[in-house]
């Protein structure tokens, strides 16, 4: 029995056509009828039983997502299809694999030799049931097998499935324990749109249109595109892939031999407000949070606009607060006895030592983001990469 009262709702108004306040009506009408407490969901079953309408057929007991974890056999659930990523081809065979989720979470699965002839009628948006399938640990995440005993449907009829819900965040509150957010400000900073040619058999990255595996072949291309947001307490580095690069930026390859004229684009980008689901990322090579995007938008309504200008000027009044607690301490401190000189002095000198460290600190790390530029081009970076695609 599903223990999502909204969900069952739903259904029931769906099947039945009656509308919610007559199925509300039939509730509070059932509530008089039993001499004992029975719950709003066990009312609902009842009503819907009433009605006509298989509740059992349309909501199964299977797993969400989340709660899928490692060395699992029998895995039964269902998803919405997120992402369809191109099949590999091997001297031993050949594997495949989709990006599903639902309000819980999102997990890769994985599809092998034969059974990746299913792929071929799997889209994004579909919906897809995963019956006795089994779960391992891949690059510590759990994904998904399809193994020669797995049953995939697509699109069952009747089964709808909640998409990944994500919990609006200012920035300066993220933490490496959150899954996935959505934030809303100003992009401040834009990088170069990084362009890479894959072999659309193995995905490997190959030279002049050859793959050293399989030879001549018409690549797929790779597109990454970074930009920085800040919302007034804090900025976090997003990064877009493939589908959202060129949702974002029209015709991407056109700046591949000339990355110059990308900074017309980058003008246009720069102080416009975004609002950004994406998932948290935690980058291990720079020890900062980052955000893997899922989707965008520049239509910022009026009341979400209102929201963050309210926040910002919070911000800056604590900001200017901090400021005027500086001016008293000063103040104070100038009152302080002259055999506290000394000791005043000793605080300005390791105030300076302090500004300088943090120069030295601002200077690595824009030496570090041009290493991050550089280091993009090796092959098992840009594994890395389409493994973060595929989270």
């Amino acid at each position: 029995m599903s223990d999502n009262y909204e969900e069952l709702l739903r259904l029931i108004v769906e099947k039945s056509k009656k509308s919610e306040e007559e199925i509300n009506e039939m509730i509070e009408s059932k509530k008089k009828k039993f001499p004992v407490k029975v719950s709003q969901n066990g009312l609902l079953h009842i009503i819907a039983n009433e009605l006509g309408v298989d509740l059992i057929e349309r909501i199964p007991d299977v797993l969400k997502i989340k709660n899928i974890e490692d060395s699992m056999r029998n895995v039964e659930c269902y998803g919405n299809v997120i992402s369809v990523y191109p099949i590999r081809e091997f001297a031993t065979g050949k594997v495949g694999n989709i990006l599903i989720g639902d309000e819980t979470g999102m997990i890769r699965v994985v599809f092998w030799n034969e059974k990746t002839e299913i792929l071929e009628k799997i889209k994004p948006g579909d919906v897809i049931h995963i019956k006795s399938a089994y779960s391992r640990m891949n690059q510590d995440r759990v994904e998904l097998q399809v193994s020669r005993y797995t049953e995939v449907l697509v699109n069952p009829k009747g089964v709808h499935v909640k998409s990944v819900e994500y919990e609006k965040r200012k920035i300066s509150e993220i933490s490496v324990d959150d899954n996935f957010v959505e934030i809303l400000g100003p992009i401040v900073q834009v990088y170069d749109i990084k362009i890479y040619e894959r072999c659309p058999k193995c995905n490997k990255k190959i030279e002049n249109q050859e793959c050293q595996e399989h030879g001549k072949v018409e690549p797929n291309n790779l597109f990454i595109f970074s930009f920085v947001v800040d919302d007034g307490t804090a900025n976090i580095r997003c990064t877009f892939f493939n589908d959202l690069v060129e949702k974002m930026i029209e015709n991407p390859l056109q700046y591949k031999e000339n990355p110059i004229e990308f900074s017309e684009k980058r003008r246009e980008l720069i102080a416009k407000m975004i609002k950004v689901k994406a998932k948290v990322n935690y980058n291990q090579s720079f020890d900062r949070i980052e955000l893997n995007a899922r989707d965008f938008t520049f239509d910022i309504s009026a009341s979400e606009e209102k929201e963050f200008v309210s926040r910002s000027n919070e911000v800056k009044e604590s900001d200017d607060s901090d400021v005027d607690n500086k001016k008293d301490k000063k103040n104070k401190l100038e009152k302080l006895d002259k055999s506290d000189k000394s000791e005043k002095d000793t605080q300005k000198k390791t105030t300076k030592n302090n500004e300088k460290d943090k120069k030295e600190v601002e200077k690595i790390s824009l030496e570090s983001e041009d290493e991050f530029d550089e280091v993009l081009e090796e092959d098992e970076i840009l594994d890395d990469i389409e493994s973060l695609m595929e989270e």
